[in-house]
C-alpha cells in the first residue's frame, strides 16, 4: 500500500515549485496547484473503504520502530478530518485568484505550506511532531495574514503572531512537561505511561494552546480582529479549516490523556453564548463570522465533554461547521456590496444560514439534535437548554445578515461562476447530510469508535 505521507510530499514539493513555475507559466501555475489538491482529496478518498473498515494504517520513518522513530499512524478519526481539509483546501483555492491581484505564486507557495502543517498535524504519532506540523501551519498562516501588505492586513497578522506564539510556547512547554515524567512523546505509548490525574498540568498547558488557536473563550479575543482584517481566503481557512484542525489536535490529545469532562462542558456553555450574543451585536458581516465561529465551536466542546454519548454528534457538528462556514465565507466574497440581487448565491446563503441554525431538515439540525440528545441522556439539562436557546440567537442574527446582504428589489447583480459552482457543491452536500442523515451517522460511526479505541490504536503502533 502507498505510504500515508504521499500526499504530504506532494503538497510539499508543490509549494516549492509554484514560485519557480510561476515565473514563466502563469497559467500552469494555478492548474498545478488545483491539481496537487486533487491528488490529496482523492488519495484521501481512496483510503476510506480500508480504514473505516476498522484497521489503521501504521508508517514507521527510516523503519526505527516506536517508540523511538517518528510513526505515522492514520485512523478513522484522522483520515475524516484529512479529508474535510482537503475538499474544503481544494473549495477555496479554485477561488484564490479572485482574491489576490499580486504575487499569487507566493500566496499559493504559503498556502500549500498551510496544508502541509495540517496534513502533518492530522497523521502524525507523537506529540513533538504534532507541535512541528502545528508551527508549520502557523507561520504560513502569519505570512498569509500579512500578504496585502495593508495596515488593517498588518495589524491583523501581529495580533495573529503574537497569539499564536503564546499559543505555541504553551503547546511546546506542556509537551516538554511530558517528556520529562515519562521519558517518551509517543502517543501510543503515552497511554500506558500517564493518567488524567497525574498529566493535570502539562495537558493544561497543550489544552490552553490549542484553545486559543481554535478560539473558545476566554481565548478568543483575537479571532474577530484577525478574521476581519487578513485577506478572504485565509479568514476562510481560519474560521472552517484551521478551527477543524485545531479541534482535532485536542481531541487526539484527550484520546492520549483522557477526557476531562466538567471543564469541557464549562468552556463549551459558555463559548456558545458569548460568541452568539457577540455576533448579534456585529454590523460586520466576517466579525459575526468569527464570532459564530466561536459559539459553534462552543457546541462542539460541550459534545465532547459529554463523552462517548456526545461523540457522534460532536464530530457531525464539527463536520456541518466547516462546511457551513466555509459557504458562506465564499458568498461574502462573492458579493462586493449590500443589498444586491443575487438570487442563487442568496438563496445558498440562507440555506446555509438555517443549516448553522440548526433549522430542520438541514444538516445543522441533525448534529445538534444529537448533541441536545446526548445532553439530556446524561443529565446536563440546564447547558442543553441554553445551546437550544443559543440556537435561536444564532438564527436571528444570521437572518438579519441576510436582509443586509440580500434584496430582491436591490441592484440585479451577475452571479460569479468562480464562486458559484464551489458555492453550489457544498450547499447541495449540506442539504444532502441533513435530508438523508442516516447515510451521514452511519458513515461517521467508524469515526466515533476510533475515539474509544485506545487499545486498537496502541496494537496498530506496538503490534499485538
Amino acid at each position: 500500500m502507498t505510504p500515508v505521507y504521499v500526499p504530504l510530499v506532494v503538497l510539499l514539493i508543490t509549494a516549492f515549485l509554484t514560485p519557480l513555475i510561476g515565473i514563466r507559466f502563469k497559467l500552469f501555475r494555478r492548474a498545478l496547484v488545483v491539481s496537487a489538491f486533487f491528488f490529496s482529496f482523492f488519495f484521501w478518498i481512496s483510503l476510506l473503504p480500508t480504514v473505516f473498515s476498522g484497521k489503521i494504517l501504521t508508517y514507521n520513518m527510516n523503519l526505527w520502530p516506536p517508540p523511538f522513530g517518528i510513526t505515522l499512524v492514520l485512523d478513522s478519526l484522522s483520515l475524516f478530518i484529512l479529508v474535510v481539509v482537503s475538499g474544503l483546501g481544494l473549495a477555496i483555492v479554485s477561488a484564490v485568484e479572485n482574491f489576490i491581484k499580486e504575487r499569487r505564486s507566493e500566496f499559493y507557495s504559503l498556502f500549500l505550506l498551510m496544508h502541509v502543517g495540517m496534513t502533518g498535524i492530522l497523521i502524525t504519532g507523537d506529540l513533538f511532531n504534532l507541535f512541528v506540523f502545528t508551527e508549520i501551519m502557523v507561520i504560513s498562516s502569519y505570512g498569509l495574514a500579512i500578504f496585502e501588505r495593508s495596515k488593517k492586513a498588518l495589524e491583523a497578522g501581529i495580533k495573529y503572531l503574537v497569539v499564536g506564539a503564546f499559543a505555541t510556547s504553551l503547546i511546546l512547554l506542556g509537551i516538554g512537561l511530558t517528556y520529562g515524567m515519562t521519558g517518551t512523546l509517543n502517543m501510543a505509548d503515552l497511554m500506558s505511561k500517564i493518567s488524567l490525574a497525574k498529566a493535570f498540568v502539562p495537558l493544561s498547558l497543550i489544552l490552553a494552546g490549542y484553545l486559543t488557536e481554535i478560539g473558545i473563550v476566554p481565548f478568543h479575543f483575537w479571532k474577530p480582529d484577525v478574521i476581519e482584517g487578513v485577506n478572504l481566503p485565509l479568514a476562510a481557512m481560519i474560521a472552517s479549516v484551521s478551527t477543524t484542525v485545531g479541534c482535532y489536535a485536542i481531541l487526539r490529545v484527550l484520546f492520549v490523556f483522557g477526557f476531562p469532562h466538567a471543564p469541557l462542558i464549562a468552556l463549551g456553555t459558555i463559548s456558545m453564548v458569548v460568541g452568539a450574543f457577540m455576533a448579534l451585536i456585529q454590523s460586520n458581516i466576517k466579525r459575526m463570522l468569527a464570532y459564530s465561529s466561536v459559539s459553534q465551536m462552543g457546541y462542539i466542546l460541550f459534545a465532547f465533554g459529554l463523552g462517548s454519548y456526545g461523540f457522534l454528534g460532536g464530530i457531525f457538528h464539527l463536520l456541518n461547521n466547516a462546511l457551513l462556514k466555509m459557504v458562506m465565507f465564499l458568498i461574502v466574497g462573492s458579493v462586493e456590496e449590500e443589498q444586491v440581487n443575487m438570487p442563487v448565491t442568496g438563496a445558498c446563503f440562507l440555506i446555509a444560514s438555517l443549516g448553522i441554525a440548526g433549522v430542520p431538515p438541514l444538516n445543522g439540525f441533525v448534529s445538534k439534535f444529537l448533541i441536545y440528545d446526548a445532553g439530556i441522556r446524561s443529565g446536563f439539562l440546564i447547558p442543553t437548554v441554553v445551546a437550544i436557546v443559543i440556537s435561536v440567537i444564532t438564527l436571528a442574527y444570521y437572518l438579519r445578515a441576510f436582509r443586509r446582504m440580500f434584496s430582491n428589489s436591490g441592484r440585479r447583480v451577475k452571479e460569479k461562476r468562480d464562486f458559484l459552482v464551489p458555492i453550489l457543491v457544498l450547499t447541495s452536500f449540506c442539504i444532502f447530510l441533513g435530508v438523508f442523515s442516516f447515510v451521514a451517522i452511519q458513515a461517521l460511526r467508524p469515526v466515533v469508535g476510533s475515539l474509544l479505541a485506545r487499545s486498537a490504536y496502541s496494537c496498530a503502533v506496538f503490534g499485538c
